[in-house]
């Protein structure tokens, strides 16, 4: 099996919040829309090796009453990464901030998902 161009080299959780929405009706419909669950990476290659990435992603739902989530919530994550040899040099950039993004944007649903059951 040939190795995964992306290397999750470890990951934090930086910071975790959670509350509850004690205005939660559970009779009436859940209305989350695109703009209710924001998230904001930044990316960094190390200085000394191109293909080491640090990125920090944030994913928060903002506080709206029309929404009517059970939950709020804000978790933020770092991971760091290793971009294999088989990326050419001139998309290392691109392919690291979209795919790094991408595999901490799934570990902190894991994350929220374990801290609301």
């Amino acid at each position: 099996m040939k190795p995964s161009a992306l290397q999750l080299r470890h990951y934090i959780v930086t910071e975790l919040s959670l509350s509850a929405n004690r205005s939660f009706d559970p009779e009436k419909k859940v209305h989350l829309g695109l703009r209710d669950v924001v998230a904001e990476p930044e990316c960094r290659a190390d200085k000394k090796d191109g293909r080491e990435w640090q990125i920090v992603l944030r994913v928060k739902h903002s506080q709206s009453a029309e929404s009517n989530s059970p939950y709020f919530f804000m978790v933020e994550m770092v991971g760091f990464f290793a971009v294999g040899k088989s990326v050419q040099d001139e998309k290392v950039a691109e392919f690291a901030e979209v795919n790094g993004s991408s595999v901490l944007y799934s570990t902190a649903r894991e994350v929220l998902r374990g801290a609301m059951a």
